[in-house]
Formats: C-alpha cells, structure tokens, sequence
C-alpha cells in the first residue's frame, strides 16, 4: 500500500507541476530539445523506480529502527534533493542551454515533492503495520 500510495501522490502531484511550472520553463529555455512525442515507457520507468527507490532506501530501513517521523521527512528531502541536483548539474554540464533557473525549480521542486511522498508512505505503510 505504501508503495501505490506513493505512486498516485507522484502522479498527480507532479503531473499539475509539470503541466503548469516544468514545461513553460523548460520551452523557455530549451524548446528544441523537448520530445514533443511524450516518451511514456521512459516517463513510468522513471516513476516506478524512484517510488522502489524510496520505500526500499528511505521508508522501510528507518521504520524497522522505530525512527521519527521528521527524520523520514528529512531523509526523503536528502534523497530528493541529492537525486535531483545530480541530474541537474550533470544536464548543466552537458548541455548547452541548461539554466540556473532550470536547476534551481527542478531540485527545489523534487526535494519538497519528495517529501511529501516520503510522508505518505510513511504514514500509509504505519497505518497498515
């Protein structure tokens, strides 16, 4: 349950996100280099994977220690922020119209969205236990 709870918080979390903030953004500043054929198969990947990721490094480690609730917040934050400041700075370094204010919106945005997947899987898998 935490795990498909944590899903549908990405989805729809991150698809208002995407819609309204990421893409105006990104057209901004990196128009020829969008897909205008969204790619789904890499799109699901992605999220299936970073939830796993998630539960398996974040949620339940620190469960079984009987750790905090603002200590998984905090820890999903670090995993947020240090996924998304990897791929950030490596697609500044390799490309050539990458924007600090790309950066900046993308790895704030997935530290806070990642936080409140951490919560609720959090929540979700206590509620079940």
């Amino acid at each position: 349950y935490s795990y498909i709870s944590g899903l549908l918080t990405l989805l729809i979390v991150d698809g208002v996100m995407i819609w309204f903030v990421i893409l105006p953004t990104f057209k901004k500043h990196i128009p020829t280099y969008l897909n205008t054929d969204m790619n789904f198969i890499a799109a699901i990947a992605f999220y299936l994977f970073y939830i796993l990721v998630i539960l398996l490094l974040v949620i339940l480690p620190w469960v079984e220690y009987g750790i905090s609730f603002t200590k998984i917040l905090i820890n999903s934050a670090l995993f947020g922020f240090g996924a998304y400041m990897t791929y950030e700075l490596t697609s500044m370094s390799v490309m050539k119209w990458w924007s600090w204010e790309m950066v900046t919106i993308d790895t704030l945005w997935w530290t806070f969205l990642t936080v409140i997947i951490g919560g609720v899987m959090y929540q979700i898998y206590k509620f079940f236990i």
